[in-house]
Order: structure tokens, then sequence, then C-alpha cells
């Protein structure tokens, strides 16, 4: 029994020492320097090798690098095989921060002391072909695949949240902000506000599971669609989805 137990350890360990694992194959200096090429030609910048990653999950390429345009901030490139697009987070890492502050500073003028959740439904920020070099942050905030959560709690019946629905939608888009997904969320007080976990930065979809829980009262949201587009036929009460959950 013991020599199977030795036997079971000293699996993963020839694995790694040999390479014969999916987890560690990939990373080849030539699949490496052919994505990178590939990311410098799509936003016009050159990388520079930082980080190759260990545990590769079997992709050909998974490197941070970093430019002379953002110091000191890391930028994964991504290739899981040869036959696939080369996803790379720069115009995140470029303009995520300007964008949320733009975003919520946006919100924050209609409705002061609200939380605000910027998430990139993308994981780890890819995007494939969706921006290049003559991406500009306007640029940005107007295409992409944003979904803005607006967290805040107060006396709102249905007609109420439609309203501020409708003016905060009004007010993001015609300053130069669009999205893919859009909510307000009402709580039940300033305590269950105050709960709710929020970033000072845009996560992606892995790392932000949403607002849920008992002490949301009352629910507004237009998913899946371009807020801007709502806003074109915003006198449909069809169109927006209302929820009470707590009378």
């Amino acid at each position: 029994m013991k020599s199977c137990f030795i036997v079971l350890l000293a699996a993963p360990v020839l694995c790694l020492v040999f390479g014969g694992c999916s987890l560690v194959k990939g990373n080849n200096s030539a699949e490496i320097k052919e994505a990178i090429e590939i990311a410098e030609k799509q936003y016009g910048v050159n990388f520079n090798i930082k980080k190759k990653a260990f545990f590769t999950g079997g992709a050909v390429c998974d490197v941070i690098v970093n430019c002379e345009d953002l110091p000191g901030k890391d930028i994964r490139i991504f290739r899981f095989e040869e036959r696939s697009a080369v996803e790379c987070d720069y115009i995140y890492v470029k303009y995520g921060d300007l964008a949320y502050d733009r975003i919520s500073k946006n919100i924050r003028s209609v409705l002061p002391g609200a939380k605000v959740v910027v998430q990139e439904s993308g994981y780890n920020h890819f995007y494939g072909n969706m921006y290049d070099k003559n991406t500009t942050l306007d640029n940005y905030l107007w295409n992409n695949m944003f979904k803005i959560d607006v967290i805040t709690y107060g006396d709102y019946d249905e007609t109420g949240i439609r309203t501020l629905y409708n003016k905060l939608a009004k007010t993001i888009t015609d300053n130069g902000i669009d999205s893919y997904g859009f909510a307000i969320y009402v709580m039940n007080g300033k305590e269950a506000v105050d709960a709710v976990k929020t970033y000072e930065h845009m996560p992606d979809s892995q790392a932000y599971i949403g607002v849920t829980g008992d002490d949301v009262r009352l629910y507004a949201a237009k998913n899946f669609d371009r807020l801007a587009e709502y806003i074109k036929n915003a006198d449909d009460l069809k169109s927006l989805s209302i929820r009470v959950k707590n009378k």
C-alpha cells in the first residue's frame, strides 16, 4: 500500500519534470514569437516578454508582456492553438481604469452615493479582433461588452425605478457610453448596499458574481442588448424587465 502511495505521488512530479502533461506543454519559442507578432501588428506596439506561464493547459502561447507606452503594466497574450485567434488584453489595460472612472462619474452625477460595477463580460478582457491600434477611449466606451450594475436604496416603486433607469441610461449614452447590459438593484437599506462587493476597476466575467441575496428589493434590467438601442424605445413598457423581489 505504501509503495502504491509513493507511485501516486511520483507521477505528477515526473509529469512536471519531463513535460509530459498537457498542463505544462506549450509556450514554444516559435509559437510565442508568432503570437506576439500578430498582437503587435493588431495594436501597433512592440511587446517584450516579461514572464511565461508554467501551467499553460496545453495552450501554445500564454505570456505576460509589457510595452513602452504602458510602463509598469502587465499585458497578457494568449493563444490556445495555432488555429485559434491570438487574444490580448492590451486595450483593457490601456483604457479600463479611465472607462470605469468616466462611467461611475456619470452615474453618480444622477445618483450620488450609488455603488457601480462595470464588468467586462469576456474572459480575461479578451475580445479577439474587436479592438485594434485605432481604438480610442471614446471607441472603447461606445463599442464594448460592458455590463453595468448600479446598486442603491430608497423608496422606489416600479414607476420610480423605471424613471430612474431611463434617466441614468440617457445620461450615460448622451455622454458617449454604451453597454451590453445595464441593471439597477434597489436594496432594502444602506447597510445592504454597503455589503455588496464592488471594485475600483472593471472585473471580468470570472471575477464578479453579481448582486444576489434577499436584500434586493427591486430590480430593473435590460441585458444582452445595446443600451443606446433601448433608449430609442424607452416608452415601450415591455422593453424593460422589472422585478419586485420583496414587498
